[in-house]
């Protein structure tokens, strides 16, 4: 298993000091998206990707996709953490959540990502 540990501590470091996080928090609509929040999120976020994704890092190295008659298969086990993905919602944290998104800025959403 990897030792990959997402860099939380950087991105809030960037979030903060230079996507100017707390002024982006002032305006409407973004209220939720304080640092203290944020923070949380990307714990949380990272926690997710380690255990999740992180695992099959080797294995997508090591068979990669296949593309055949136009169709692509990929490594067992990407469906599935796709899906994981999907259901938690970090691919929508950034999405309006009128729309069924996080509602967090975009900045947030590509730290997620």
């Amino acid at each position: 298993m990897s030792e990959y540990r997402a860099p939380t501590d950087d991105m809030l470091f960037v979030l903060e000091h230079i996507a100017d996080l707390s002024e982006l928090a002032n305006r409407a609509g973004y209220e939720h998206a304080d640092l203290e929040t944020v923070e949380g999120v990307l714990e949380e976020a990272a926690r997710f990707m380690e255990e999740q994704l992180v695992p099959l890092n080797r294995k997508g190295d090591e068979e990669g996709l296949v593309v055949e008659n136009g169709q692509i298969f990929h490594p067992d086990g990407f469906s599935d953490a796709y899906e994981r993905f999907v259901d938690a919602g970090w691919n929508g944290i950034a999405l309006d959540e009128d729309h069924g998104g996080g509602g967090m800025p975009w900045c947030v959403g590509l730290a997620v990502q």
